[in-house]
C-alpha cells in the first residue's frame, strides 16, 4: 500500500528527533490543557506534521508532463543483449513507460538522427561509445555502461538487461613471441572452446574451458604466427576471435676490423679513414674491434659515432694495444677516453704540496735551551 503513494523522505535521525518533539508538544498539549479555542488545535497539529515532513526531506512525486528520451546503445560491446531485438526492446519500453509519450534514440559514438530498422538491431559504426543525451526531459537508457560519463545529464534511468551481465564469448586478447615461445593469452567465458595455432611446432590446437595462457614453441622457418579460436553458432563477435604476427628474420649483424691486419673469415675490413659517419650505419655491427688505431686517425664525427654506439645502442667495442693507441695514441683528453674502462694515462694529483725553506740570516740566531743550537 504504501508502495503506491508518490511520496519520497529520508528516515534519518534528525527525522527522529522532529517527530519525538512533535510527540512531546501534543502530549504537553493534552496534560495541560492550555485555553486556546478549538480551531488553534488542527493548525497546531498541521504546522507539526508540516515540520515533520520539511525535516524528513519529503518530496512528491509527479508525472512528467513532457516526453522521456530512449536512449538505445548499440555500440559492439551490446550485442548479446536481448534489447536489441526490435520486438523486445518495444516490450520492455512499453512495460517500463505505459502511456509516457517517448521518443527513441539510437546511439554509438554519435546519436543516430533517424530509426534503425531490423527485427535485429545492427551495429551503429563507431569506434568508441559516446553517450550524448539530450537535456530537455528524462532519459530511459538501454546499454552495458561502457563509456565515460558525461559532465552533465538528466535524469538518467537504466533499463537492466541480464543478457549483458557475463556473455557468452572468448577472445584471442593478446598474442606475443617470447624468444622461440609463441604465447596467447585467452579471455573465455561460456562453452568450450578450441584454440588452433599455425607456425608452431606440434601439437597446434589445446582446449580452451577459461581464461588462459597457451604458449607453444615456434616452428623453424616460420615467417607468420596465427592463433584463432573456432566459431560457434552464435559468434557475435568474430572480429576477436583470432590474432596473427609476423616473425622477423633472424638479424644478421657485422663484425667490423678497424686497423691493418684484419683476421678475414666474416669480418669486414676498415682503415680509420673509411669508418662511416652516418649513425644508422652503426646499427649493422655487433662488435668493432679498434686494432691499434690512434685516436688522431678518427674524426670528430667518427668518434661521436663510436661513443653514440657504445653508449646509446649498446653495441660492442674491442680497443686493441699498440704503438697507436692509449696513451701513444693519444687517447688521452680525446672522446674515446671517456667510453674505456681505463685512463690511458695516470691520472693528476688532485692537490700539490709546496715546501718553504727559509735561508735568511736570523735562522743562525741561537735558541733556547741546552746545548743552544741554531
Amino acid at each position: 500500500m504504501l508502495a503506491t503513494i508518490p511520496l519520497r523522505w529520508s528516515a534519518s535521525w534528525l527525522t527522529l528527533v522532529a517527530l519525538g518533539l512533535a510527540l512531546a508538544a501534543a502530549l504537553a498539549v493534552y496534560l495541560r490543557r492550555p485555553n486556546l479555542p478549538r480551531s488553534a488545535f488542527p493548525f497546531a497539529a498541521a504546522g507539526l506534521l508540516l515540520l515533520i515532513l520539511a525535516v524528513a526531506q519529503t518530496s512528491l512525486l509527479l508525472p512528467s508532463a513532457g516526453r522521456v528520451t530512449v536512449m538505445v546503445d548499440l555500440s559492439a560491446s551490446t550485442r548479446s543483449a536481448d534489447y536489441r531485438h526490435r520486438a523486445e526492446l518495444d516490450r520492455r519500453i512499453a512495460e517500463l513507460l505505459g502511456n509516457i509519450p517517448r521518443r527513441i534514440i539510437f546511439f554509438a559514438q554519435t546519436n543516430s538522427p533517424a530509426d534503425v530498422p531490423g527485427t535485429f538491431l545492427p551495429d551503429l559504426p563507431a569506434d568508441y561509445t559516446l553517450f550524448a543525451p539530450p537535456s530537455d526531459g528524462p532519459v530511459l537508457l538501454f546499454s552495458d555502461g561502457q563509456f565515460t560519463a558525461p559532465d552533465f545529464a538528466p535524469p538518467t534511468y537504466v533499463a537492466l538487461d541480464a543478457a549483458l551481465n557475463r556473455p557468452s564469448d572468448a577472445s584471442v586478447a593478446r598474442l606475443e613471441l617470447r624468444g622461440r615461445n609463441v604465447t596467447a593469452t585467452i579471455l573465455s567465458h561460456g562453452k568450450p572452446r578450441q584454440l588452433t595455432f599455425t607456425g608452431v611446432a606440434p601439437p597446434n590446437q589445446f582446449p580452451i574451458t577459461g581464461p588462459v595462457v597457451v604458449s607453444a614453441p615456434l616452428a623453424d622457418g616460420a615467417t607468420q604466427v596465427v592463433a584463432s579460436l573456432n566459431k560457434l553458432d552464435r559468434n557475435r563477435w568474430p572480429e576477436n576471435k583470432s590474432l596473427s604476427l609476423l616473425v622477423a628474420p633472424p638479424l644478421a649483424t657485422q663484425r667490423w676490423w678497424v686497423g691493418s691486419t684484419a683476421p678475414g673469415g666474416d669480418w669486414r675490413s676498415l682503415a680509420p679513414a673509411n669508418l662511416p659517419t652516418e649513425t644508422a650505419q652503426f646499427l649493422a655491427p655487433s662488435v668493432i674491434v679498434l686494432d691499434n688505431v690512434s685516436a688522431s686517425s678518427l674524426g670528430p664525427a667518427q668518434q661521436d659515432r663510436l661513443v653514440q654506439y657504445v653508449r646509446d645502442l649498446g653495441g660492442a667495442l674491442v680497443v686493441l694495444g699498440g704503438d697507436h693507441a692509449f696513451a701513444p695514441g693519444e687517447y688521452a683528453n680525446s672522446k674515446l677516453d671517456t667510453i674505456l674502462p681505463l685512463a690511458s694515462t695516470p691520472p693528476l694529483p688532485t692537490q700539490h704540496w709546496m715546501l718553504l725553506v727559509d735561508s735568511s740570516g736570523s735562522m743562525n740566531d741561537a735558541t733556547a735551551g741546552a746545548g743552544s743550537p741554531t
